[in-house]
């Protein structure tokens, strides 16, 4: 019975994992396709992080927050 808890537990994390990964990809693909009427150039958007991603409880609308990184810096292990 304790494996099959496991088992759905893991199913669903799964799916939860790819959903979130599907509207992180429409996030971004609107960006990409919005940056001309924002007035954005490839290089402002090239670098973004997820900063904050959650849904509302009181209607399902996920809200994505990108960060924009400049000249960040990364951590070369020798």
């Amino acid at each position: 019975m304790r494996i099959y808890l496991v088992i759905s537990y893991l199913i669903l994390a799964f799916c939860i994992q790819a959903q979130k990964q599907d509207q992180l990809n429409i996030a971004l693909r609107h960006i990409e396709a919005s940056k001309e009427a924002w007035k954005l150039k490839s290089s402002d958007i090239s670098d973004l992080s997820v900063s904050d991603y959650y849904p509302s409880s009181h209607n399902g609308v996920t809200h994505i927050y990108f960060q924009q990184n400049y000249r960040a810096f990364q951590f070369i292990m020798l």
